[in-house]
């Protein structure tokens, strides 16, 4: 496999994996340490993850 594909799907499981957390209410530093990415990734994910959390209730 390409390396451009690894990095690519690396990049979108770490997504799916903040984007669970969040969702589940997992603060946003202990999401940071356990996935490994820089804070404003997290935030960015983790704002999505609330906003869709809404439309659900």
């Amino acid at each position: 496999m390409e390396k451009n594909v690894e990095e690519a799907m690396l990049s979108t499981l770490q997504d799916i994996l903040i984007f669970q957390m969040a969702s589940k209410g997992v603060p946003q530093s202990q999401i940071r340490e356990a996935v490994g990415v820089d804070n404003n990734r997290v935030s960015r994910i983790a704002r999505l993850a609330k906003k869709s959390g809404k439309k659900e209730e």
